[in-house]
């Protein structure tokens, strides 16, 4: 599932410029390795939630730049494909993220998570 705006990005990279926030994504925890183990139902689920964002983010002339809020335990899957911005302290504490157009060009080509 997956739920979607647009906002004015923060990064530096961004200069201001519109980028897609994911205002939620979530797959199940048995399509999880780090829960399910091998025992995986559908692997690469969060993955593909994410290309779907940058689809997204370039049918609406955005370059493929997103931004979310991440839940603790999703942020060492953030980091490696996100600038990591920092905790916002205006979301509960949650780390925000966002990917620049050259991120999602290299995601996008199969050098993702």
């Amino acid at each position: 599932m997956i739920s979607m705006l647009a906002i004015q990005g923060r990064a530096k990279a961004h200069g201001a410029k519109p980028v897609l926030y994911i205002k939620y994504i979530e797959s199940a925890p048995w399509n999880l390795k780090a829960y399910a183990g091998e025992e995986a139902r559908f692997g690469g689920v969060g993955v593909s939630l994410i290309r779907a964002a940058i689809a997204v983010s370039v049918e609406e002339e955005f370059r493929g730049r997103v931004a979310l809020h991440s839940l603790p335990q999703s942020e060492a899957f953030y980091t490696k494909l996100m600038e990591d911005l920092g905790i916002d302290h205006n979301m509960e504490g949650l780390r925000y993220f966002e990917m620049t157009e050259e991120q999602a060009h290299k995601f996008m080509k199969g050098g993702g998570a």
